[in-house]
């Protein structure tokens, strides 16, 4: 289906129909971003964790309401009939991804000396559209 500014160019209709479900996955992504960085301070602060102990923790939280929400509006009509084999893909990915997350995170915050919410919030944001990319091609595949 053609979307009516892209009409005649076959570029932007490629873009479109890639991207188009972008705007739920940025929506739910920034849920799942204040689930995180509220659990990531409140680890932090009142439990007394090193702070990416507790985003890792927050981080895991952040990621199964994530995923449980964009099965429901993202990603609707998928393949896989397996919640459990999507989910094990999706915590798979997030995992390497989340090697390279708190690489950076560290690096913002314990020798750029950025604070540590601040590097959360930089370097998700920068990841945003690989992670789009990864769900809808190798996850939740869609019909």
């Amino acid at each position: 289906m053609e979307h009516k500014n892209t009409q005649g160019d076959p570029l932007l209709e490629t873009i479109y129909a890639q991207f188009k479900h972008y705007p739920y996955f940025f929506i739910i992504g920034g849920i799942g971003y204040g689930i995180s960085i509220g659990l990531t301070f409140l680890f932090t602060e009142y439990l007394h964790l090193w702070y990416l102990l507790s985003f890792m923790f927050a981080a895991l939280i952040s990621l199964t309401c994530s995923f449980i929400l964009n099965s429901l509006f993202t990603f609707r009509g998928y393949l896989r009939e397996s919640h459990q084999e999507r989910y094990a893909l999706y915590i798979g990915f997030y995992i390497i991804s989340a090697l390279v997350t708190f690489v950076l995170v560290y690096i913002l915050t314990s020798i750029f000396n950025m604070h540590y919410l601040f590097s959360i919030t930089i370097v998700t944001l920068a990841s945003s559209f690989v992670t789009y990319i990864v769900n809808k091609r190798f996850i939740f595949l869609h019909k």
